[in-house]
């Protein structure tokens, strides 16, 4: 088993990729945005693009899209570490200091130096020093905020994506190229008024998705069966189904599939209890936490993108 130090040193994750207060100076890397009084550089897009995409064939305008997703998401990331700044939850240079010896030593092991293995991910100490400091300040931030008991309520408020609760749904489903916006816009206006005539009761969804579905679930009146909120559709379908009560359909929705108005037919309700689940809970919260601080900071912080 790789030593969890190394691992933070060798696996800069995407999600809370770190290395933002960085001086273009030092790396010799040119400045790619400003967050408040911090600088994001071009080796950091760079080396987190290479982490996530190395063995894929991606074209440049998707390349962009991706770049600008990784940037973004840093960005963010560095607003929430400054409103732990100041609070007793911060990492201190003495802890940054000793974790850096304990790589240094693990590395040692191994006939490897902590220069060579930055060098060869054209990283810098002062990127690992700041994803030490995310890494230790996150985590001692999560584990005071993230009780047991928080935990527990967050499963009572959201208790149908966790217990095991099953949702019997159907759709009408109309296809869109989403490199046309005229054509996108006119699709969502066309479900837009098919649903306002189902809620009236001009029509019924059955007689929508016989007369405008573009789904092959035409020919079971638009069924799609049992699904869970962790699958098989994707997030922005399960969440607009979750949202409903038997009967109801839903406010156009769209994915990458295309557009879709979906009615849910049945819920059976589950039974796991919260802490088989709390993994799942405790990711869930996590990503919500990360982004109510992101949001907040984004008022009261200026950003400045230099290049995307």
């Amino acid at each position: 088993m790789v030593p969890s130090s190394i691992r933070i040193l060798l696996c800069w994750g995407f999600i809370f990729f770190s290395g933002s207060a960085i001086s273009s100076q030092e790396t010799g890397d040119p400045i790619v945005a400003r967050v408040g009084d911090h600088s994001i550089v071009k080796s950091q897009i760079d080396q987190a693009f290479q982490q996530k995409f190395a063995n894929r064939e991606i074209g440049q305008a998707l390349q962009a899209a991706l770049r600008t997703r990784i940037l973004n998401q840093i960005i963010r990331q560095q607003m929430v570490l400054d409103k732990l700044t100041g609070s007793d939850l911060r990492a201190n240079p003495d802890e940054i200091d000793l974790e850096i010896s304990r790589i240094r030593e693990e590395l040692s092991t191994q006939g490897k130096s902590l220069e060579e293995q930055l060098q060869q991910r054209q990283s810098s100490m002062a990127a690992l020093r700041f994803n030490l400091d995310w890494q230790i300040s996150w985590k001692r931030y999560l584990k005071q905020t993230l009780s047991d008991a928080v935990l527990q309520k967050y499963f009572e408020r959201h208790r149908k994506r966790f217990d095991g609760t099953e949702i019997r749904v159907a759709h009408c489903f109309f296809p869109i190229d989403t490199k046309q916006a005229e054509q996108v816009t006119e699709t969502l206006e066309l479900a837009q008024r098919l649903q306002q005539q189902i809620e009236v009761g001009e029509t019924n969804f059955e007689a929508v998705v016989m007369q405008h579905s573009s789904s092959p679930s035409r020919l079971q009146k638009g069924a799609l069966g049992w699904i869970r909120y962790d699958g098989p559709m994707s997030r922005k379908f399960t969440e607009a189904a979750w949202k409903l009560s038997p009967g109801d359909v839903s406010q156009p929705v769209q994915t990458p599939e295309g557009i879709h108005l979906i009615q849910c037919i049945e819920v059976r309700d589950g039974v796991r209890p919260w802490y088989d689940a709390k993994s799942e809970i405790r990711k869930a919260a996590t990503e919500e936490l990360f982004n109510m601080i992101a949001d907040q900071q984004k008022a009261k912080t200026k950003v400045q993108i230099i290049e995307p």
